[in-house]
């Protein structure tokens, strides 16, 4: 029998700005703060939603986990701060709309307890590749986050569907090589400082490494707990979060090697994959002539999660084939053309974190008489804010 779990919750139609959208400010925060420590049903429950039990350990599918990862997905990008809008962004950000976006990052992330936020960047201007990602260190775990294309150069690579051998894991296995070559470039920094900020949690021994990534940084999410994990049979990883992640490994026969075989058994039921209405990203790279066996992970009887309209639902099996699903309406109303059409209308990370927080809410509102919940649901509300505004 197919599982499924379906949260509803009322969405209005929205419009999405390319002028980019920023996260709470400072004194948003303080505001936050000062209000959940004054509410006598909160008990004391800090604004430290990385480490107060709001991030769940022990409950990694649960939608405040995803609430909180999408939001980090969304924030490794500049054009989510104030001071640089997307059109910046791809072209490429000067010194100081780097130093901008990086500061507002700690300001905001710091709070809500990281202790220490690295940054790590690949730029390769003469093979158009670039890969960041920022490691967050708090006092329990470690929230590696990757981010997504971000320079046009890069952007235009992924639409080339070209397979290269590639190593994961020791293995020699066929991969996407636009995403291949980029985290290539991005891990050996990347391992360096997981092992780094795991050395100063409180217990290194029982810290969890959480994964994170929108688009193609859910491909470099998902290749990296290989990686991670091989070189370094200590490290636990607590799960993988992905948002209209692209597909970066070509399927193998049974009893043969390759990027799904080596995934799923061992991080396919920990992989929370996040799909909304018709993203184009999940259809990259093109499944055209002799590159037809292109593969999602995890494996479709292992679950993902879909944003169709209004509606978050988790989906087994074949259901997970229909990522474009033809009953989305139109703005106006109508239904959808037979023709599925992805866009990157459906891909921007912000829609990711507004539809999972309606769901969210809705889902506390079952629970209003849990009060931790409840606080929990006031904070993650106003710490976790990504109002579009106007830079």
């Amino acid at each position: 029998m197919m599982k499924k779990l379906i949260f509803t919750c009322a969405l209005p139609l929205m419009t999405v700005s390319c002028k980019g959208s920023s996260g709470s400010s400072t004194s948003d925060l303080k505001e936050a703060i000062s209000a959940s420590g004054s509410n006598p049903r909160c008990g004391g429950l800090s604004s430290e939603i990385l480490t107060n039990g709001v991030w769940e350990n022990d409950n990694p599918a649960g939608f405040s986990n995803s609430l909180i990862a999408a939001t980090l997905a969304h924030h490794a990008y500049p054009y989510a701060w104030k001071g640089a809008d997307i059109q910046q962004t791809l072209k490429g950000l000067s010194p100081d709309q780097v130093s901008s976006f990086r500061e507002q990052v700690k300001a905001h992330w710091r709070p809500l307890g990281a202790d220490t936020i690295e940054f790590i960047e690949f730029d390769d201007a003469e093979k158009t590749l670039e890969a960041n990602a920022m490691v967050l260190g708090t006092k329990k775990d470690v929230f590696v986050v990757f981010r997504g294309v971000s320079r046009i150069t890069q952007f235009m690579r992924a639409f080339r569907n070209n397979d290269i051998e590639g190593v994961i894991a020791g293995k020699k296995i066929r991969l996407w090589e636009t995403n291949y070559l980029a985290y290539k470039g991005i891990i050996d920094q990347v391992e360096k400082e997981v092992l780094k900020a795991r050395s100063q949690t409180t217990n290194a021994s029982t810290a969890k490494i959480w994964l994170i990534g929108h688009s193609s940084g859910g491909a470099y999410a998902a290749l990296s707990a290989l990686d991670l994990t091989y070189k370094h049979p200590e490290l636990v990883v607590g799960g993988i979060y992905t948002f209209g992640s692209n597909m970066s490994g070509i399927a193998c026969s049974v009893g043969d090697t390759c990027l799904s075989s080596m995934y799923n058994p061992k991080f396919g039921s920990m992989t929370y994959r996040w799909v909304n209405d018709n993203d184009l990203g999940p259809f990259l790279p093109k499944k055209e002539k002799d590159h037809q066996n292109w593969v999602h992970l995890p494996a479709p009887e292992q679950g993902i999660f879909r944003i169709t309209g209004p509606t978050c639902e988790r989906v087994y099996g074949k259901k997970t084939e229909n990522i474009c699903n033809e009953s989305i309406k139109k703005p106006d109303g109508s239904a959808q053309s037979s023709e599925c059409k992805p866009g990157l209308a459906d891909h921007w990370s912000s829609l990711y974190v507004t539809k999972i927080k309606t769901c969210l809410q809705t889902e506390l509102q079952k629970s209003k008489n849990d009060q931790r919940q409840v606080c929990a649901a006031e904070i993650l509300n106003k710490t976790l804010a990504t109002s579009p505004k106007n830079n």
